[in-house]
């Protein structure tokens, strides 16, 4: 049944309420033009977990007829562990090789992990989110990316704090 949600998304939802919590905190703590994005996908993030969980303890965790306990207990690997990794693994990427080659890895690879096998939706993903990106930070806010730190040595760019 569509809009149901099992039994192991509890445990999923608390690790990325956890996540999220910890993004935000972290973030706080960054320099005011680097702590927007990571703030504002950690409260998107704390707001999804929270409303997931407020539905939960409502009651709309239930089994769809006609499946086995062990089947409606049943959530495979890999996609969960995708989910709650996703932004540490984003972030360590970020860090090596620069914001924009991240976005690119993660949004075009992530989904692959998570069960997406349409190349052309992945395409369109990845373009889609970098051209936002694009728009919203160096164009509307004027807010310079992270290069990482492979850009860094590679080419010996100088930092821009002037």
């Amino acid at each position: 049944m569509p809009g149901l949600l099992r039994r192991g998304d509890a445990a999923m939802t608390a690790a990325l309420l956890m996540v999220f919590a910890v993004m935000v905190g972290e973030a706080s703590r960054y320099p005011r033009d680097s702590r927007l994005f990571p703030v504002m996908v950690g409260i998107a993030g704390l707001a999804l977990a929270a409303l997931l969980l407020l539905r939960m303890a409502q009651g709309a965790v239930a089994k769809p007829s006609g499946e086995d306990v062990e089947e409606a207990d049943f959530v495979p690997a890999a996609p969960l562990w995708a989910a709650v990794l996703a932004a540490p693994l984003f972030g360590l990427v970020m860090w090596v090789v620069g914001f924009w080659a991240a976005t690119v890895i993660c949004t075009f690879f992530g989904p692959a992990v998570m069960g997406y096998r349409r190349l052309r939706v992945r395409i369109g993903l990845t373009i889609g989110t970098l051209a936002v990106m694009v728009v919203l930070f160096p164009v509307m806010l004027n807010l310079p990316m992270p290069r990482g730190e492979i850009m860094d040595r590679m080419f010996q760019v100088p930092d821009d704090e002037d």
